[in-house]
């Protein structure tokens, strides 16, 4: 039986953040143990987003794979975050290529926009129904020392060929849909 709950109906505390509407309709009940094959090629640790696609692009190749999660798929990190999926490197552009070379900065950008290309097209193989967006990034200036840093950023990526934009405070609320 299917469940909708309307967004609206899950319990909010004032000042706290939204609730997560994939925890408020997650199952909570975990699977059974007690059918598990007796043997495996490979057993996998963890049901989160590295080792779901770990189990899933090895049975492909036709491995048999058996997950063992302590909780429910996706219960840790990767149900709290989409940080998987987004572009580029954890820290800003310039610092990356200080700490890692050009090349190899790069390289990281691009693995990442891989990455999304190739999660839009396991969504579409496998007909997965899920709300995926790739709505950007934003950053934020407070102050004109982080602005003169978003600018060098911006800057970098453009030199690599990639893109970026810094805007000016007047330009903020074209850019964030407001109510």
């Amino acid at each position: 039986m299917e469940q909708t709950i309307s967004p609206a109906a899950i319990p909010s505390s004032p000042g706290a953040p939204p609730p997560s509407y994939w925890h408020v309709t997650a199952g909570a009940e975990p699977l059974a143990a007690d059918d598990l094959p007796q043997s495996a090629d490979v057993v996998v640790v963890g049901a989160g987003l590295l080792g779901a696609c770990t189990a899933y692009w090895l049975a492909r190749r036709g491995a048999r794979v058996i997950v063992v999660e302590r909780e429910a798929p996706g219960a840790g990190a990767t149900g709290r975050n989409g940080g998987f999926l987004t572009s580029g490197t954890a820290e800003s552009y310039p610092d990356a290529i200080a700490r890692l070379g050009h090349a190899t900065a790069k390289a990281i950008w691009d693995l990442t926009i891989e990455n999304r290309a190739l999660a839009r097209q396991v969504l579409a193989e496998e007909q997965i129904a899920c709300d995926y967006r790739e709505p950007g990034h934003l950053s934020l200036a407070l102050g004109a020392e982080q602005m003169e840093a978003v600018r060098r950023a911006v800057a970098a990526l453009k030199a690599a060929g990639l893109a970026g934009e810094a805007l000016e405070r007047a330009e903020g609320p074209g850019v964030i849909p407001r109510p």
